[in-house]
C-alpha cells in the first residue's frame, strides 16, 4: 500500500514541477538550477522535541522504505535531517532561491500531526526562517510538499560553496496536537532540494569613439555587448534603452544574440531635444534566462540643427494694418517642431520703405537660426474714421456715439458729424454719421451705426424666512429699486405666504413698465413647533383600581392638542412605567415622547382574629378570624395554626397573614386563648341508720 502511495505522490510532484516550468516565462522568471537532489545521508538530530526518528537514512531516495517517528499523545519530534545533497553550483553563480520538497504521510486519519519546524542547514548549523506549514494537517496519503522556491533564500545569504558543502541540507520536526492514546506514526519517504542561481555579466555600450556627436533631428547607432564573467554561457534576453535627455530608440528593446559567452544587440538613437547637449544613453539588461540584471551607458553630444530664415517683401496702403510678414526657411523642421512668434518691422507710418526685422520669430533651442531681412512698402491712403456706437441701459440722460477721423500722421481730423446719433428714450436706432474733410487732403466719408438704449434692470432683493410655526401667516420680505435708488412698485410676494409648518419652494415676480420683468425662486421654511407636554405619573396605595399617566400637550395658542397617548395603566403592585407619546396630526408640531412611573404600594389587609375561652373538653381548639381586602374580599393567607390547644391553660398565641396576591403587606399579631378546668359533680349516697 505504501509503495502505491509513494508512486502516486512522486507522479503528482513531477506533474507539479513540469507545470511550473512550462508556466514561467523563460526570459523573466527563470534562473538556472541544479536538482532536485536526494540526500546521501539522513540523521536524527536532537535539540528539539522528545521523539526520535527511526531509520532516518531511508529518506535518501524514492522507494517504499521510510523514516518514521512514533507519536503517542501531544508530543514533538526531534529533527529529521538530510545532508550531502551533492550539489556542484558554478563558483561564479549567484544563488537566488532554494526549494525543498518532502514526500510525507501519517499512519492513520485524525492524527492531528502538523509541521513544527522546516529549516535549512548551512555549514552544519540549522538556520534561516521557518517554512513549516503549521496549519496544514498531514494526510494518510503520501504527499510531496514544497517549501521555499526559486526566489526564496529562507532569510539567509548563500554562496555556491555553502550549498556545495556536504554539511548543507534541511531538517523537519513534526508535532502531534491531540492527546489521544492511539499510536500515530509520521513517515517521510524522501527529501529533495533544488538550488536556483544566476550568472553575473559585464556590459559595455558603444555609440562611437570618445563622445559621439549627433545633430538634432539625425540619428546614431549604438551597440551593447554583454559578456559572461568567468564562464561561457551566452547571455540572452532583451536590452531596454533609456536616455536622461529627450529621445527615442528603435528597436527598443533589442534582443541579444551571440555565442561562447558574449552577445550583442543594436539600436538607433534619435534625440528629441538638445537639452543639456550631453545625453546619457543607458542599456538595461533584464538578465534573460540565466543572468542577474545589469546596465551600462555612454554619453553622446547632441548639437543644434542649422536653420536659415529669409523674410518675404511686403506692401500696404497707408493706414491699413500691416500684412502678415511671411518668410521662407531651409532645411525643413524635423519632428513636429513649429515656429513661434512673428516678424516685425521698423517703426513709422508715412509713405516709404521699412525694414522687416526678425521680431519675436523663434524656434526651439534645438536649432541654430540665421535670419535675412526684407522691406515693407507703404502707399498713400484715405483717412481712417472710427465711429463707435453705444449700447447702454436707460438712465434718463442723452447718449451720443463717439468717434474720430485720423490722418496719415495719426492726427485727429475735424469734420466728423455725430449729431444724428443722439437719443434719450429706450430703443434701437440706425443712425448716419458723416465726415467732411476741411483740409481737402482726405476723401469725404459717411456710414451708419446701430445705437441701442436697453430697458434698465431693477435691483430686487427678496429675503426668505425661516421661522418656527406660531399659527400666523408669514410672507417673504423684499424690495426693488430703480437706477436712481428709488423704490419701485410691482414686486409680488403673494406666492410666499404660508402658515403651516413645511418647506416651500416659492417664486416672486416683479413687473414694471419702465424696467425689465424679473422673477426668482426662494425657499421659505416654517419649522415644526415644540408642543408643551405636561405628563405626570401616579403614586398611591393599592386600591384595586387601574391607574395610569395623566396630562396633556398644549399648542402655541395654549390649547390642548390631539394625538396624546398616555400609555399603559396598572392595577397591581408595584405598578410600572407608562410610555407616553405625542403624534401631531396637523404636521405643525414635532412628535414627542417620554416615560413616567406608576407607583402602587401594598395596602394593609383588615385582619380580625377572635380568641377563645372554653372549658376543657378533651378536644383541640383554634382561634377564629379572617383578613379582608380593599373591596372587603376574603383573602387567603391567614395562618391560625399557632393558636390550637387541647389542654387546660392560658396561651398567648401568634397568628400570621402572608399575602398571596402581592398587593397586601404581610401582618402578624397575638391573641390570648384560655381552656379552663372542667367542674366535676360528685354524687355521694346517704346511708341512714336507725
Amino acid at each position: 500500500m505504501k509503495l502505491l502511495k509513494s508512486i502516486f505522490a512522486f507522479v503528482a510532484g513531477a506533474i507539479v514541477i513540469l507545470t511550473l516550468i512550462v508556466a514561467l516565462p523563460a526570459s523573466k522568471a527563470m534562473a538556472d538550477s541544479v536538482g532536485p537532489n536526494y540526500p546521501a545521508v539522513g540523521t536524527n538530530v536532537t535539540g528539539i522535541g522528545t521523539v526520535a526518528w527511526q531509520n532516518p537514512g531511508n529518506i535518501s531516495d524514492q522507494d517504499t522504505i521510510t523514516a518514521s517517528a512514533l507519536l503517542i499523545g501531544r508530543v514533538t519530534s526531534n529533527y529529521l535531517q538530510g545532508s550531502e545533497f551533492g550539489f556542484n553550483v558554478p563558483p561564479e553563480a549567484t544563488i537566488t532561491g532554494i526549494e525543498l520538497t518532502i514526500n510525507r504521510a501519517v499512519s492513520d486519519h485524525n492524527a492531528g500531526v502538523y509541521d513544527n519546524v522546516v529549516k535549512l542547514v548551512k555549514n552544519g548549523s540549522i538556520i534561516g526562517e521557518n517554512r513549516a506549514l503549521t496549519s496544514t494537517i498531514w494526510t494518510t496519503a503520501f504527499t510531496l510538499v514544497t517549501y521555499g522556491g526559486p526566489t526564496d533564500l529562507w532569510g539567509e545569504s548563500w554562496l555556491p560553496e555553502d550549498v556545495n558543502n556536504t554539511n548543507f541540507g534541511a531538517v523537519i520536526s513534526v508535532s502531534r496536537t491531540n492527546n489521544g492514546n492511539n499510536n500515530r506514526q509520521a513517515e517521510v519517504d524522501n527529501m529533495q532540494i533544488t538550488v536556483y542561481y544566476v550568472f553575473t555579466s559585464d556590459m559595455s555600450v558603444s555609440c562611437g569613439d570618445g563622445t559621439p556627436v549627433v545633430t538634432y533631428g539625425d540619428s546614431l547607432t549604438c551597440q551593447v555587448t554583454v559578456t559572461h564573467i568567468g564562464g561561457s554561457v551566452t547571455p540572452d534576453g532583451d536590452i531596454n534603452w533609456t536616455s536622461d535627455g529627450s529621445g527615442s530608440f528603435s528597436p527598443n528593446p533589442c534582443n541579444l544574440d551571440g555565442q561562447e559567452g558574449t552577445a550583442t544587440c543594436t539600436t538607433t538613437y534619435t534625440p528629441g531635444a538638445v537639452g543639456s547637449e550631453i545625453h546619457k544613453l543607458t542599456a538595461s539588461y533584464d538578465g534573460g534566462t540565466y543572468f542577474a540584471p545589469n546596465s551600462a551607458y555612454q554619453n553622446v553630444s547632441v548639437q543644434r540643427r542649422p536653420l536659415a530664415v529669409t523674410a518675404d517683401p511686403q506692401t500696404k496702403v497707408y493706414g491699413d494694418q500691416d500684412p502678415e510678414f511671411t518668410y521662407d526657411y531651409t532645411p525643413e523642421l524635423v519632428f513636429d517642431d513649429t515656429f513661434t512668434g512673428t516678424l516685425t518691422r521698423d517703426a513709422g507710418e508715412i509713405v516709404g520703405q521699412y525694414a522687416i526685422t526678425r521680431g519675436t520669430l523663434a524656434v526651439t533651442a534645438d536649432y541654430d537660426l540665421t535670419y535675412t531681412g526684407n522691406f515693407l512698402e507703404i502707399t498713400p491712403a484715405e483717412a481712417q474714421c472710427t465711429v463707435t456706437p453705444y449700447d447702454v441701459t436707460f438712465n434718463g440722460e442723452e447718449h451720443t456715439a463717439t468717434g474720430s477721423c485720423v490722418g496719415v500722421h495719426d492726427e485727429e481730423l475735424a469734420g466728423l458729424d455725430l449729431s444724428g446719433t443722439t437719443h434719450i428714450a429706450a430703443g434701437s436706432y440706425t443712425d448716419a454719421w458723416t465726415f467732411t474733410d476741411t483740409t481737402e487732403n482726405y476723401t469725404d466719408q459717411d456710414g451708419t451705426i446701430v445705437n441701442t438704449i436697453n430697458k434698465a434692470a431693477a435691483v430686487c432683493e427678496v429675503t426668505a424666512y425661516d421661522v418656527t410655526y406660531d399659527g400666523t401667516a408669514h410672507t417673504a420680505t423684499g424690495s426693488c429699486t430703480g437706477v436712481t435708488g428709488e423704490e419701485l412698485t410691482g414686486l409680488d410676494l403673494s406666492g410666499t405666504i404660508h402658515t403651516n409648518a413645511g418647506s416651500y419652494d416659492d417664486t416672486w415676480t416683479f413687473t414694471n413698465a419702465n424696467y425689465s420683468d424679473q422673477s426668482g425662486p426662494l425657499t421659505n421654511e416654517i419649522s415644526k413647533a415644540t408642543a408643551t407636554c405636561t405628563i405626570e405619573g401616579w403614586t398611591g396605595v393599592y386600591d384595586s383600581e387601574a391607574h395610569g399617566a395623566s396630562g396633556e400637550c398644549l399648542g402655541v395658542d395654549d390649547k390642548p392638542l390631539a394625538g396624546v397617548d398616555l400609555g399603559d395603566s396598572y392595577t397591581n403592585v408595584p405598578g410600572g412605567t407608562a410610555d407616553w407619546t405625542f403624534s401631531d396630526a396637523s404636521g405643525n408640531y414635532s412628535d414627542a415622547s417620554g416615560s413616567v412611573d406608576i407607583e402602587i404600594s401594598k395596602a394593609d389587609a383588615v385582619c380580625t382574629v377572635t380568641p377563645y375561652k372554653v372549658a376543657y373538653d378533651g378536644l383541640a381548639h383554634t382561634a377564629t378570624g379572617s383578613c379582608l381586602g380593599v373591596e372587603q374580599e376574603q383573602l387567603a393567607g391567614l395562618d391560625l395554626a399557632g393558636t390550637t390547644h387541647t389542654e387546660v391553660g392560658i396561651y398567648t398565641d401568634s397568628w400570621i397573614f402572608t399575602d398571596e396576591t402581592g398587593n397586601y403587606n404581610d401582618q402578624g399579631g397575638t391573641v390570648t386563648n384560655e381552656i379552663t378546668k372542667q367542674m366535676i359533680t360528685i354524687y355521694a349516697p346517704i346511708i341512714l341508720r336507725w
